[in-house]
């Protein structure tokens, strides 16, 4: 599904994820694989296929200060925005990648379908909420950015058109960046595109 050479890697996995020293989880692999089908009998009234790809491994580089309990706080906000579990999470120090296996199986019992829009949204938000530099591949991405930096406070654009407003910066054309500001907040807000 995603490039070798972006920054996140979602993988399927049918199994635990690598136990390295920080390392924790909520559930084993086989004790979240039994509660995520008898969830798709109970909600679809099928059994699924053995085949069924119900978990991912989502992988990234991550700085060497980040912890376990900042990459806890973003399964929770993963499952926030987009609704899959993160049931183990696992960091890797010799190549500091952070590794955290997710349910892939909504609560409703549909698997969750993660297109590019999704991909981009669940990447912006892994590097805003670890405050981590922006990768190459993300060079285009400034839509999503300003969607995320909106999605966390709607009055962020609000807040820079009073701050450029109180300002006296001598060289900038005022009316450019106040339309340009007035402009991404309302793509954020669906106005326009």
């Amino acid at each position: 599904m995603v490039d070798e050479k972006c920054f996140l890697k979602i993988e399927d996995y049918k199994e635990g994820i690598v136990k390295y020293p920080e390392y924790v989880e909520t559930a084993t692999y086989f004790e979240k694989k039994e509660e995520i089908m008898r969830r798709i009998e109970e909600k679809k009234g099928f059994v699924p296929m053995k085949s069924m790809k119900i978990t991912r491994e989502m992988s990234f580089k991550i700085k060497k200060s980040i912890e376990l309990e900042k990459l806890t706080n973003l399964a929770y906000e993963i499952q926030g925005r987009f609704g899959i579990e993160c049931f183990q999470i696992s960091i890797d120090r010799e190549t500091n990648t952070a590794h955290m296996l997710f349910n892939w199986i909504l609560e409703n019992g549909e698997p969750f379908v993660l297109n590019q829009s999704l991909f981009k949204r669940l990447v912006v938000m892994v590097l805003d909420f670890l405050k981590l530099p922006r990768p190459k591949e993300a060079k285009n991405w400034e839509r999503w950015f300003l969607a995320e930096s909106y999605n966390k406070d709607n009055n962020v654009f609000n807040e820079q058109i009073n701050l450029l407003s109180n300002s006296n910066i001598n060289g900038l054309n005022y009316t450019v960046v106040l339309d340009a500001l007035s402009y991404a907040q309302k793509v954020c807000e669906g106005v326009v595109k």
